[in-house]
C-alpha cells in the first residue's frame, strides 16, 4: 500500500510545474530511495552549483517523514556537515504532507535560510551578522563541492 502512495508522489512530484526544476531518479530495484539533483536557484550564492539529494521513505511512511539529506557539500545554517536538513515540514509532518511540500521547501531553503531554527548555529550567525562573507563563503563550498 505504501508503495503505491509512493509511486503516485512520484508521478505528483514529477509532473507538478512547482518541481520542475528537481531531477527525480528512484533507484531501479527500490522505489523507497530517491535520488535528486537540482541547481540553486539563481538569485543566491548557490546558482552555480548543481545539489544532490537522497530521500529514503521508511516503512513506517506516510505516517513519519521521510529522511532527506544532502550527498553534495553545502555552506547553509540548515544543513549539517553530514548533510542532514532542518525542514519545517519533516519536522512538523503529518500524514497528508507529500514529498512535492517536502521538495518545495527545500528549494525555498536556499533561497531563504531560517536562522531561527539552525542546524549549524555559526553559520547562521555569520548569515546574520556578516551577509557578505557568508555568500563568499557559499559561493566557496558551490565552488569545491557543487560542480558537475
Amino acid at each position: 500500500m505504501h508503495n503505491i502512495r509512493i509511486q503516485k508522489e512520484f508521478k505528483l512530484a514529477t509532473t507538478n510545474e512547482s518541481c520542475s526544476h528537481f531531477k527525480i531518479i528512484p533507484e531501479e530495484e527500490n522505489m523507497r530511495l530517491w535520488n535528486i539533483s537540482f541547481k540553486g536557484h539563481e538569485s543566491t550564492p548557490y546558482k552555480d552549483g548543481i545539489f544532490d539529494v537522497i530521500v529514503i521513505f521508511t516503512d513506517e511512511y506516510p505516517f513519519v517523514a521521510p529522511v532527506v539529506s544532502f550527498v553534495t557539500k553545502i555552506y547553509h545554517p540548515n544543513v549539517s556537515s553530514k548533510g542532514e536538513v532542518c525542514l519545517g515540514t519533516l519536522k512538523k509532518w503529518t500524514q497528508s504532507l507529500t514529498i512535492k511540500d517536502v521538495l518545495i521547501e527545500l528549494y525555498e531553503l536556499l533561497l531563504c535560510p531560517n536562522i531561527a531554527d539552525p542546524m549549524m548555529p555559526d553559520i547562521a550567525s555569520m548569515y546574520q551578522n556578516n551577509i557578505n562573507m557568508f555568500n563568499q563563503k557559499a559561493r566557496d563550498w558551490v565552488m569545491l563541492y557543487a560542480q558537475k
